[in-house]
C-alpha cells in the first residue's frame, strides 16, 4: 500500500507543480506586457508633453506602482496559492474521466484512519492499489493552463509590435520622451524647437590644418547658423556664419583654416544654444619641401635628373638611384622611408633636413615618417608611388628578303633589317643553322655604327661561301640584336626565321623551264582569245557600217569587247612581268650564255610592246564615242579598234612563235647545262672515291642526285624533240635520235646501278661504271652543242637568204611601181591612161602581199628583225590599195600621191632589211670590246671575293696585341693584291668615263678600294675593313649586271632603230647624204652577195635613183 500511497502522492505533486509554473510564466508575461504597455504610455506622454520634474515623477511612480502590482498579481501569487493536492486530484479527474472519482476517493482514503473510523483496511488499501494502477501512464501535467499561456504571448507580441511601430514612425519623440522619462527627478529646460547636431565635436588637429565643423539640423530649421570661437586664455568669443551645403536649411558647416593654437567653440542656430566643445592644437613635424635626384643606369645614358621640388612620385628605369631630401617644419630626432611591400630606409637627419637613397628596382610607394622631440609623427603621411620601367628586350624585323629565298651563284643574301630598342645596343649577329644539323648554329657578327642609336637601319651583304654550302642544303637563318643592359645583362631580340636554299642545277632547270611552258599556254590561251576578240569585233564592224543606226545592243557590245580587251591587256604586263622575272633568275644563276640572255631580253621587250600606245588610244577614242552617240564617229572609233586589234594579234602571233622557238633554244642550251654539270658531278664523285675524300654515303648522296638529273635529262630531252616536230626548219630527227639513244642506254638506271655497286662494296665496278656514265654525259653534252651550233648556223644561213630574197624583190618591186608612177606624172588628167595602168599596179599589188608574207615569216623566225619593217609593208600595201583605188577611178592625180608613199615605204623596208641582213651576217663579231669589258669587271670580281674571304680570318682572330707575324705577312700580300685590283678597276673606270650608269659607281669602288689597301698596309684590318670589302663586291657586281643590261640595250638599238614611220614629213631629213652614202655601201654589199642574174638591173636602176631629184620623195618615206 505505500507504494502505491507513494504514487499517487507523486502523480499529484508533479500536476501541481506543472500547473504553478505554467501560471508563473503565463503570468510573467503578461506582467511583462503591462509594465511595457505603461512604459510605452509614460514615454509617449512625455515625448508629447513637455512635463516639470514633479509631474515626471508622479507618472514614473505611478509605472513603478503598475510594474509592482503586475509583479505581485501574476507571479508571486500563484507561487505563494499554490492549489491542494485534493484540488489537483479533482483537477486531474476532470482531465482524465476515466478516472471518474478513484483518484479523489484514494486520496481522501489516504488522509483517515480507516480503523479509527471503522473502515476495512483491505478496502482502503485496495481503493489505493487500484488508483495508483489507474494513474500509471498518465501525464499529470494535462492540468496546466497552456491556453493562457498562448493567449498572454500573443498579448505580449501586440506590445513589443505596438512598441516598435511607434519608435519607427516617431523616433524624435521616442527618443526625446525616453530620455526625459528615465529622468523624473531632474530638471530639464524645455527643449528648443530646433536642434543642432555638431561634428566632429570635441577635436585634436595637427598645427596648421584646417578643421571642417559638419552641423545637421532637426525641428524648425533655421534661418541662419552662427559658430563661436574663444582662443584659450582669452575672454571674448568671436562669432562666425556658418555655410549652407544644400538647397534647404537642414545641412550647415564651417571651415577653422591654418589652426595655429587650441580654442574652444559652440554652434547657435534658431533657439538652440549648444555645448562648447573644445579643439587641441597639436605642433606635428610636417615636411614643407621635397626634392627627388635621379641617377639613372649608365647604360641609358640619361645622366642625372632633378625632379621638380615636391613632386615625389617617380617613373624611371629598372635600376635608378632615387634620393630622397625632405625638409621639415620642426627639428626632428628620426625619420624613415617607409615602403609599401613593410621595408624601411632610415633616413640621415640634420636638425630640420633629412635624406635617404634607394634603388628602384620594382613597382611600390613609399611614405615618410618624421618624429620630433615630443614623440609627435607627421599626421597622415602622402604616399608617392615608385613605378619602374624595365629595360625592354630590343626587337629587329628582317625587311628584305623578307621571304624565304633560293640562293644563286653568287652565294650572297643582301639583308636589310630594321632595329629598335629603349637603349642601345652592343651587337648585332645574322645566325644560321644548316636544317641538317640544326644543333650546330653559326653566328656572323655585322659590323655598324649602332653607337648611342636607338633604332637601326641595317643593310647587310651577307656572303654565305664560307659555309661551303652544297646543293640541296637548307639553312635557317635570322638575326640577333643585343642591347646595352649592363645591370641584368645584355637583353638579345630575335627575328623571324626564314629559309635559304642552295638549288641544284637539276632543280634550277626544271623550275625555269616548268616557268617557260607556263609563259607559253599563257600567250597560247591570250591569242586564242583575242582571236575570239577579232571575230566578234569584225562581225561588228560589219554589220554597223551596213546598218545606218547603231542600236543599243551594238553599243553595249563594243562595251563589252572593250572590256574583254582590257583584261587581256592587263594579262599580257601579268604575263610580260612574270617573263622578266624568269629572265631575271636565268641572269641570277648564270646558267645560260650572254647571247641567249640577250634573246630572251628582247622576248621580254616584244612581250612589253605587244600592247602598243595606238591601241590603248584606239581603246579611249571608242570609249568616248560610246560615250559620245555620235554614229558616225563611233564607226570610225571601231574602225581604227580593229585596226590597231589587227596589229596586237600580228604582234602577239610573232611574239608567241618567237617564244616558242626561244624555248627550243633554252631547252637545248638547258640540256646542254645539264649534262656538263652532271658529268662535273660523276667525275666528282669517281675522284672523292679514289682518294678516299669522299666517304660512301656522301657518295651515294651525290649518285642520287647524278640519278635525278638523268632523269631530267632524259624527260628534257625528249620533250625537245617533240616541241621542235611543231618546225619544219629544226631538227627534230636529231633530237629525236639522241632522246632514243638515251632510251636505250639510261644514264639514269647506270647512275642507279653505280649507286648499287656502291652499297654492295664493289668499288672497281663502280668506279667502271662512273667513268663510262661520265664519257656518255660528256657525249650528250656535245652532241647538244652541235646541234646548238647547227641550229643557229642553218637558221643564220636560211634568214639571211630570204632576207635577201625579200630585198630584191622589193627592190624589183619598188622599181616597178616608179615606171608607173613616171606615167602618171606624163598626164595625171588622162582618164584611159590611169585605167590602163590598173592590171600593173594590181600585179605589184599582189606580189607585195607575197613578199609581206615572207617577211612575216622571216619575224616570226627571228627577232634581230625590227618590228618596223612589216609596219612599213604594212603601210606599203595600205598605199597601194589607195592608188588602185584612184586608178580604177581614172584619176592618176589621185593615184600619184599613195602610190608615192607606197614606193617610199618599200625602200625604207627594203634598206632596214639590209641593216638586218649585215648585222646576222656579223654578229659573231659584234660587241667584242663590251663583252670583254664585262669579263673584265667578272674576273676582278672573282679576284675580290677571294681577298675578302682571306681577310675575313684575319680581321676577326686579331689578338689584343696585334697581328702576329704570319697575320703581318698576309695583309702585306693582300695589299699588294687588293692594290693591283684596284688600279685595274682604275683603269676601267676612264674607260667607262663617258657611261654615267656606272662610271660614278666605280669611282667609289676605287675609294674603297684605296681605303682597305690602307688598312692592309697600317696592319689596322677590322670589321670596317670588311664592311667595306664586302661593299666593294656588292658595287661591283651590280656594275656587272648595268653593263651587262646597257650593252644589250645599245645592240638593240643598234639592230632595230626607230619604229616609227612617219606618212609625210614636211622638209628633208637633214642628214640626207650620208643617208645616201649608207644605202650605196649596203646596196654595193648586197650586189657581192649570192644573188639571181635577173635582179642585176633592178639593183643599179635603184642606186641610181639615189642621184636623182626624186629621192627627196623616197627619203622622206623614212
Amino acid at each position: 500500500m505505500s507504494e502505491a500511497r507513494n504514487k499517487i502522492i507523486a502523480f499529484l505533486s508533479n500536476g501541481r507543480n506543472y500547473d504553478t509554473a505554467v501560471r508563473v510564466m503565463a503570468g510573467l508575461i503578461l506582467a511583462i506586457s503591462a509594465i511595457l504597455v505603461t512604459a510605452l504610455v509614460f514615454i509617449l506622454v512625455n515625448g508629447l508633453f513637455f512635463m516639470d520634474s514633479p509631474t515626471r515623477s508622479v507618472f514614473f511612480f505611478a509605472w513603478i506602482a503598475v510594474t509592482v502590482l503586475a509583479l505581485t498579481r501574476w507571479i508571486i501569487w500563484p507561487i505563494l496559492r499554490r492549489p491542494t493536492l485534493r484540488a489537483v486530484a479533482i483537477a486531474l479527474e476532470r482531465a482524465y474521466p476515466e478516472l471518474k472519482t478513484r483518484l479523489i476517493s484514494s486520496y481522501d482514503l489516504l488522509q483517515i484512519d480507516p480503523e479509527r473510523l471503522g473502515y476495512s483496511g483491505g478496502l482502503v488499501e485496495a481503493a489505493v492499489v487500484d488508483a495508483g494502477e489507474s494513474v500509471q501512464g498518465l501525464k499529470p501535467s494535462k492540468i496546466a493552463p497552456l491556453s493562457s499561456l498562448r493567449e498572454n504571448s500573443a498579448f505580449l507580441a501586440l506590445a513589443l509590435l505596438l512598441t516598435i511601430g511607434l519608435f519607427t514612425a516617431f523616433p524624435s519623440t521616442f527618443r526625446e520622451g525616453a530620455i526625459r522619462g528615465m529622468r523624473p527627478f531632474t530638471d530639464i529646460p524645455r527643449p528648443s524647437l530646433t536642434q543642432l547636431r555638431v561634428s566632429p565635436g570635441d577635436a585634436q588637429i595637427t598645427k596648421y590644418a584646417a578643421l571642417e565643423i559638419d552641423i545637421t539640423a532637426d525641428g524648425k530649421l533655421p534661418e541662419k547658423v552662427t559658430v563661436y570661437r574663444r582662443f584659450e586664455g582669452e575672454r571674448d568669443e568671436r562669432a562666425f556664419p556658418a555655410e549652407r551645403k544644400g538647397k534647404d536649411h537642414r545641412e550647415w558647416s564651417f571651415l577653422f583654416e591654418d589652426v595655429k593654437r587650441d580654442f574652444t567653440y559652440r554652434v547657435e542656430g534658431g533657439d538652440f544654444v549648444g555645448q562648447t566643445y573644445r579643439v587641441r592644437v597639436l605642433d606635428r613635424p610636417r615636411i614643407v619641401n621635397l626634392n627627388i635626384t635621379l641617377t639613372y643606369p649608365g647604360h641609358t645614358g640619361l645622366g642625372v635628373r632633378r625632379l621638380e621640388e615636391n613632386e615625389g612620385s617617380i617613373d624611371v628605369p629598372y635600376g635608378t638611384n632615387v634620393t630622397v631630401e625632405a625638409r621639415f617644419s620642426k627639428e626632428v630626432v628620426s625619420g624613415v622611408l617607409v615602403f609599401s611591400d613593410e621595408t624601411e630606409r632610415a633616413m640621415e637627419i640634420d636638425g630640420r633636413a633629412g635624406r635617404a637613397s634607394f634603388r628602384a628596382m620594382k613597382n611600390y610607394s613609399y611614405h615618410i615618417f618624421a618624429t620630433d622631440d615630443e614623440g609627435l609623427e607627421n599626421d597622415d603621411p602622402i604616399e608617392y608611388s615608385i613605378r619602374v620601367r624595365a629595360d625592354e628586350y630590343p626587337s629587329v624585323e628582317i625587311t628584305a628578303p623578307a621571304v624565304d629565298v633560293q640562293l644563286t651563284e653568287e652565294m650572297k643574301i643582301p639583308l636589310s633589317f630594321i632595329a629598335e630598342d629603349d637603349y642601345g645596343f652592343t651587337r648585332l649577329v645574322v645566325a644560321h643553322v644548316k636544317q641538317k644539323a640544326p644543333e650546330d648554329t653559326v653566328r656572323t657578327q655585322i659590323s655598324a655604327d649602332i653607337a648611342g642609336k636607338r633604332q637601326l637601319g641595317v643593310s647587310y651583304q651577307w656572303n654565305l661561301v664560307p659555309y661551303n654550302l652544297m646543293p640541296q642544303d637548307i639553312i635557317l637563318y635570322w638575326v640577333e640584336v643585343y642591347d646595352n643592359d649592363m645591370l641584368t645583362g645584355p637583353k638579345m631580340g630575335v627575328s623571324k626565321v626564314y629559309a635559304a636554299r642552295f638549288p641544284s642545277i637539276e632543280e634550277i632547270l626544271e623550275d625555269v623551264a616548268r616557268e617557260r611552258d607556263m609563259h607559253v599556254t599563257d600567250m597560247q590561251e591570250i591569242a586564242r582569245r583575242e582571236q575570239e576578240i577579232g571575230r566578234e569585233l569584225d562581225q561588228i564592224a560589219r554589220d554597223i557600217r551596213s546598218d545606218r543606226d547603231i542600236s543599243y545592243e551594238q553599243r553595249e557590245d563594243l562595251r563589252e569587247l572593250l572590256q574583254k580587251q582590257e583584261q587581256l591587256l592587263d594579262e599580257l604586263e601579268k604575263a610580260a612581268e612574270d617573263y622578266q622575272q624568269t629572265t631575271d633568275k636565268v641572269m641570277d644563276h648564270q646558267m645560260t650564255a650572254q647571247d641567249m640572255i640577250e634573246k630572251m631580253m628582247e622576248i621580254q621587250r616584244l612581250l612589253d610592246e605587244v600592247a602598243t600606245d595606238e591601241m590603248r588610244e584606239a581603246m579611249k577614242k571608242l570609249q568616248e564615242a560610246l560615250d559620245s552617240m555620235d554614229p558616225e564617229e563611233l564607226r570610225k572609233a571601231a574602225e581604227q579598234f580593229q585596226m590597231s586589234q589587227e596589229e596586237l594579234m600580228e604582234r602577239l602571233d610573232r611574239t608567241l612563235s618567237l617564244l616558242k622557238r626561244m624555248q627550243i633554244e633554252q631547252r637545248v642550251e638547258d640540256m646542254k647545262n645539264l649534262a656538263e654539270a652532271l658529268k662535273e658531278m660523276q667525275d666528282e664523285i669517281s675522284e672523292g672515291l679514289e682518294s678516299g675524300e669522299m666517304s660512301q654515303e656522301q657518295a651515294e648522296q651525290m649518285q642520287d642526285r647524278v640519278t635525278k638529273g638523268s632523269e631530267l635529262l632524259e624527260k628534257g630531252t625528249e620533250e625537245l624533240a617533240k616541241m621542235m616536230q611543231e618546225f619544219s626548219d629544226m631538227p627534230s630527227d636529231e633530237a629525236q635520235a639522241i632522246s632514243d639513244a638515251m632510251k636505250s642506254d639510261s644514264p639514269s638506271q647506270k647512275s642507279s646501278q653505280c649507286k648499287g655497286s656502291m652499297q654492295s662494296g664493289s668499288m672497281s665496278q663502280c668506279q667502271s661504271q662512273s667513268k663510262a656514265l661520265s664519257e656518255q654525259f660528256d657525249q650528250i653534252a656535245q652532241q647538244m652543242e652541235q646541234m646548238q651550233q647547227n641550229m643557229q648556223q642553218d637558221m643564220s644561213a636560211e634568214l639571211i637568204a630570204a632576207i635577201r630574197k625579200a630585198v630584191f624583190d622589193l627592190l624589183d618591186l619598188s622599181a616597178r611601181q616608179e615606171d608607173i608612177l613616171a606615167q602618171i606624172s606624163r598626164d595625171m588628167r588622162s582618164f584611159e591612161l590611169a585605167r590602163g595602168l590598173v592590171s600593173d599596179g594590181m600585179n605589184i599589188r599582189s606580189a607585195l602581199a607575197r613578199v609581206t608574207a615572207d617577211v612575216v615569216d622571216i619575224a616570226n623566225k627571228d627577232i634581230m628583225l625590227p618590228p618596223s619593217v612589216i609596219a612599213l609593208l604594212g603601210n606599203a600595201n595600205r598605199y597601194m590599195d589607195d592608188m588602185l583605188g584612184e586608178l580604177g577611178l581614172g584619176r592618176g592625180y589621185g593615184a600619184h600621191s599613195p602610190g608615192l608613199e607606197a614606193m617610199a615605204s618599200m625602200n625604207v623596208a627594203a634598206e632596214k632589211l639590209l641593216e638586218t641582213m649585215d648585222q646576222m651576217a656579223s654578229s659573231s663579231s659584234c660587241g667584242g670590246g663590251g663583252q670583254s669589258f664585262f669579263q673584265q669587271m667578272q674576273q676582278m670580281a672573282d679576284q675580290q671575293g677571294q681577298i675578302n674571304q682571306m681577310t675575313m680570318p684575319m680581321a676577326q682572330g686579331q689578338q689584343p696585341g696585334g697581328m702576329s707575324l704570319d697575320q703581318q705577312a698576309a695583309a702585306a700580300r693582300l695589299a699588294a693584291e687588293q692594290e693591283a685590283v684596284q688600279k685595274t678597276m682604275e683603269e676601267l673606270a676612264k674607260e667607262a668615263a663617258g657611261r654615267s650608269d656606272i662610271a660614278g659607281r666605280m669611282d667609289d669602288i676605287v675609294a674603297e678600294m684605296e681605303q682597305v689597301v690602307e688598312d692592309l698596309r697600317n696592319r689596322s684590318a677590322d670589321e670596317r675593313t670588311l664592311e667595306r670589302q664586302e661593299r666593294i663586291l656588292s658595287r661591283m657586281l651590280d656594275v656587272q649586271r648595268s653593263l651587262h643590261r646597257q650593252e644589250y640595250e645599245e645592240r638593240r638599238q643598234r639592230r632595230i632603230g626607230e619604229d616609227v614611220v612617219r606618212r609625210s614629213p614636211d622638209a628633208l631629213p637633214d642628214d640626207l647624204g650620208e643617208r645616201r652614202d649608207l644605202l650605196q655601201q649596203q646596196l654595193l654589199r648586197a650586189l657581192n652577195q649570192p644573188y639571181p642574174k635577173e635582179y642585176e638591173t633592178h639593183i643599179k636602176d635603184y642606186f641610181r635613183a639615189l642621184r636623182e631629184d626624186g629621192v627627196s620623195a623616197i627619203e622622206s618615206g623614212n
